[in-house]
């Protein structure tokens, strides 16, 4: 790596992490994790000998439902008729298994909750991938920029490459500091019961789905951030494009459906199939999904090069 580009990236990364929108989120990301703490602390109380046994009961049910090795009443259905996807949360709040009298946080939930957290986290990406770049518009450095570094290939994908990195890692930063702060509360005032090999795999695979959509929404965030040339442009284009355009095209074009951004995105960052994209597979929605990032980033930069930065 010549010293140049050593450069160019470190001041990217400097650049980026200077941003105030970073720190006001990050402060924000803090403070939502503390207020989830106390509640659930407050809620929560440490089961007891017999309580730990109901709980262990309880969600050995569950599996045994989601497995389809236990039996339904005829109201319910069966278990295999039941779509993969939805399995765990008929199992758990149809009301057909009873749940443990007290409550009790488990840590072996969090899986879930990485899951659930992800979306935010993905909106946030696509926020802090155009932002970071629309800053660089408003502020004039672009200009600036261009003319120490004059390669205007190399200064937009470093751009981007730097952008990319500080939006997974702020994501991944929030979820980590969210697991390790759960972590005394489950030790203190709930239960670890279920916390194993299989909770591990889930939790790292649900982490890993949702690094490749942290990575996609920013860059596609950046590309139209940088196109557009300010964060409205690109806030404006992504809710046009997902509450209109895509909610029209899956809703009268049902051949459109399976190369849906948000219907891949649910297929991928959840793990499982969807009765919308039937035979869609969890690789082939990342993949698609990669490949829409990659496109529209390559895009942004064949438009970056050649038009007027002035």
């Amino acid at each position: 790596m010549s010293a140049r580009l050593s450069g160019l990236i470190i001041s990217e990364i400097r650049r980026s992490l200077s941003r105030r929108i970073i720190r006001l989120f990050g402060a924000l990301a803090v403070l939502g994790i503390l207020i989830a703490v106390v509640a659930v602390s407050v809620q929560s109380e440490k089961p007891s000998a017999a309580a730990t046994a109901e709980l262990r009961a309880y969600e050995a049910a569950v599996q045994a439902c989601i497995d389809g090795t236990t039996g339904l009443p005829e109201e319910f259905g069966r278990p295999l008729e039941i779509p993969p996807n939805e399995r765990e949360d008929f199992c758990r709040y149809s009301g057909f298994i009873q749940g443990p009298s007290r409550e009790t946080f488990s840590y072996a939930n969090m899986d879930g909750v990485v899951l659930g957290t992800s979306v935010p986290l993905i909106i946030l990406s696509f926020l802090l991938g155009a932002s970071l770049i629309g800053a660089e518009w408003r502020a004039g450095t672009i200009t600036t920029m261009l003319t120490w570094e004059s390669n205007r290939l190399r200064l937009f994908v470093t751009k981007l490459i730097v952008a990319v990195a500080v939006c997974v890692g702020f994501a991944l930063a929030v979820q980590a500091l969210l697991l390790l702060a759960m972590l005394p509360v489950a030790a203190i005032r709930g239960s670890t019961v279920g916390v194993d090999g299989a909770f591990l795999g889930s939790l790292f695979g649900g982490l890993g789905r949702a690094t490749l959509m942290f990575a996609v929404a920013s860059a596609i965030g950046f590309a139209i951030g940088a196109t557009g040339r300010n964060t409205a442009a690109a806030l404006g284009v992504g809710f046009v494009y997902v509450a209109v355009i895509e909610g029209f095209l899956t809703g009268f074009l049902p051949w459109f459906r399976p190369w849906s951004m948000v219907g891949n995105a649910i297929i991928w960052v959840s793990g499982e199939g969807s009765r919308e994209i039937i035979g869609r597979s969890v690789g082939a929605a990342g993949f698609l999904l990669a490949a829409y990032a990659a496109g529209v980033s390559a895009l942004a930069t064949a438009i970056f090069r050649a038009r007027d930065v002035t």
